[in-house]
């Protein structure tokens, strides 16, 4: 059984609240397959690089476990299609380890220079910690590609003091997750080129922190419980996850105040949730894949309110729409539109029948009782 509750815009003139904005969450950590036209070579040398091709500049710890990190890091950009200078282990195999180690900043800026408008590529950050720690190198790494006018973007990688953990699991970056984060972080170099560099350094993921205590709770590498995701857009989700996911229950809200808090299954809004605008809509009920769909109420900026079937994002099924000044409509609905026989109940009295939403006609409530059974449509009364 349906029931009036008020809330925005009436059905000719409304426009469909789709929380688009909060898309970005469920898709950044989306699986996407990534195609490339080019064949990254298994290692680069300084002098092996591929005109036209983005060069891409690794700062990172030099101590392990940072060392494996760097290898995995530019084994995966690689295969992105890009060239990739990692200081940990370039260096030796371009120079031999004496003369490496005694050009190490001479080589850093020579790969900043391919970096630069040659290859339009960027310098990659490996921050760590809950603090998104940087060593003082890095801070100096960062301020000479500000210099050479080098887009810098920087990933946050969990604090994971282990080792072995790495060293056991060579293909711990090799995932849907972490090919999304560098697909993102070429996506933004490549925006800074079109318009123009950012002074600040953009983060191309999350920041993941603990809600308890000091640790994450993490399983092989990945978050598993309850944590606090800050994103690069000022984002901020708070709740369960697993493997990195958010995935449980949940509240995510958005830089412009936008929110929804509920369940989600593998980083996507499915189950009961609310969803708060912005624009003062808001949605409570169910989803299934990061839409509204099954049994929901939907109450508009204007005081309008729609309860009933939804599918896809839409108004799809049987539903009453009750307009701000009392009128009920009780109507079957496609695409967020009324279809077919409906009954409106005026709120000074007396009823209307309704064919597509248009007025045909006043009915006695006899016959609007049986228009609604007739027609399948949920009570007025």
């Amino acid at each position: 059984m349906f029931s009036c509750c008020h809330a925005a815009a009436s059905p000719e003139t409304e426009e469909v609240f789709a929380p688009s904005l909060l898309e970005g969450y469920a898709s950044s950590k989306a699986s996407k397959e990534v195609q490339s036209g080019y064949a990254a070579p298994a290692a680069f040398g300084f002098k092996d690089r591929t005109p036209g091709i983005p060069h891409v500049v690794l700062s990172t710890k030099f101590r392990e476990h940072w060392t494996e990190v760097s290898k995995q890091v530019k084994t995966e950009l690689e295969k992105l299609g890009v060239t990739v200078y990692n200081p940990n282990v370039d260096n030796e195999m371009m120079y031999g380890k004496d003369e490496g180690d005694a050009r190490w900043l001479r080589t850093f800026q020579d790969n900043l220079k391919q970096a630069s408008k040659e290859t339009k590529g960027f310098v990659l950050q490996i921050q760590q910690g809950a603090n998104r720690e940087k060593t003082h190198m890095q801070v100096a790494e960062q301020d000479m590609s500000m210099w050479l006018g080098v887009p810098r973007i920087a990933i946050y990688v969990l604090a994971c003091n282990d080792l072995e953990y790495f060293q056991r699991t060579p293909d711990h970056f090799d995932s849907p997750y972490w090919t999304h984060v560098f697909e993102v972080a070429m996506e933004k170099a490549q925006a800074q080129w079109s318009t123009k560099m950012k002074e600040d350094l953009e983060m191309a993921n999350e920041l993941l922190e603990p809600l308890e205590g000091t640790e994450l709770p993490m399983k092989d590498g990945l978050v598993h419980g309850k944590a606090r995701s800050t994103y690069a857009d000022g984002g901020i989700y708070v709740g369960d996850f697993e493997e990195n996911l958010k995935h449980g229950r949940g509240k995510m809200t958005e830089p412009d105040g936008t929110s929804y808090d509920g369940q989600w299954v593998n980083d996507q809004r499915h189950g009961s949730g609310v969803i708060r605008g912005g624009n003062g809509h808001t949605y409570e009920g169910e989803w299934a894949n990061n839409q509204q769909h099954g049994s929901g109420l939907h109450r508009f900026a204007n005081g309008d309110s729609y309860e009933g079937e939804f599918a896809h994002d839409q108004r799809h099924g049987r539903g009453l729409y009750c307009y701000v000044n009392g009128d009920v409509d009780a109507q079957l609905a496609e695409e967020s539109r009324p279809k077919d026989v409906g009954v409106r109940r005026l709120a000074g009295g007396g009823y209307q029948k309704l064919q597509n939403g248009a007025v045909v006609k006043e009915v006695t409530e006899k016959e609007a009782k049986q228009l609604v059974k007739e027609n399948g449509l949920p009570s007025l009364w």
